[in-house]
């Protein structure tokens, strides 16, 4: 048996493309056009305010990522997986920040509409964290290492 020479093996599945993965980046994809072109707007018509534009263009830099992942993991490229990684992480801050910018706006307090979008990033964070570090999708996604020989 050859020694282990540090480079990602080739993967087993072949050209298969998992299920799972397929789901998920046609998700991210649909969400992501979706999310783009909702937050686009600050482009050509600046909100009200800074914090709103920050949103905005928070929300519109996520998108773009998201899409990139998705587009990744079509493609088998390796930096999609870490970006499938980071990105439900940035969902969830930008989600957080927008809660707590529309919560500070009103009389009462945080609506709870305004939690919807955290928690739907709450899901894809533990869908994607799960799903994504199962050893057949870091294997099709070329960043599993092979077993060192005993």
């Amino acid at each position: 048996m050859a020694a282990y020479s540090g480079e990602v093996q080739p993967s087993r599945l072949g050209e298969k493309w998992p299920t799972g993965l397929k789901i998920v980046a046609a998700l991210w994809l649909l969400q992501g056009i979706l999310d783009a072109f909702d937050s686009s707007g600050f482009l050509l018509f600046p909100g009200p305010n800074l914090g709103f534009t920050i949103l905005e263009s928070l929300a519109f830099v996520l998108a773009v990522l998201q899409v990139a992942a998705a587009i990744g993991f079509g493609v088998r490229a390796k930096w999609s997986y870490w970006l499938g990684l980071a990105v439900p992480v940035l969902g969830l801050a930008v989600a957080s920040y927008s809660a707590i910018f529309f919560a500070v706006g009103t009389v009462l307090g945080l609506d709870p509409v305004e939690l919807i979008p955290f928690l739907v990033w709450f899901v894809w964070a533990v869908v994607a964290w799960t799903y994504l570090r199962r050893p057949y999708v870091k294997e099709y996604l070329g960043v599993s290492r092979a077993p060192t020989p005993s």
